[in-house]
């Protein structure tokens, strides 16, 4: 459960909402070896393993659009129950995921997040 300060009337009025519990099923995921993440970030161009975390900064022409580029990440992570950390930097935007169920390692789970993005990211170039 989560409270905070709503915006009625009454900005002092207090919200209670229930976060949404992905932890329903067994999810968990092993790391993977340097071998296997090698591999993996062959096909995921700008992505690199940094301090147990995938990393790439994104770069746009400016703001709005580094924006709207945020708003598809947000998207993805909700649908696949994974979120990245979020930098922005008015026309850059790094992302950093690591998987935190599992101690804060790289795992099928960040690869997976990464190609997705990466994919919304050429879809908004063309």
């Amino acid at each position: 459960w989560r409270e905070g300060l709503g915006e009625g009337p009454s900005h002092n009025q207090i919200y209670v909402y229930q976060l949404p519990n992905y932890d329903k099923e067994d999810t968990t995921v092993a790391k993977l070896t340097n071998e296997e993440l090698n591999a993996e970030l062959k096909s995921i161009p700008g992505w690199q393993p940094a301090a147990g975390q995938l990393k790439k900064q994104y770069t746009f022409k400016d703001f709005v659009t580094a924006i709207a580029f945020v708003n598809k990440v947000a998207e993805i992570a909700e649908q696949v129950a994974h979120h990245p950390d979020i930098m922005i930097n008015y026309s850059r935007v790094t992302l950093s995921t690591s998987t935190h169920s599992e101690a804060s390692v790289i795992t099928e789970k960040d690869v997976d997040l990464a190609r997705r993005v990466e994919g919304a990211y050429m879809e908004m170039k063309s």
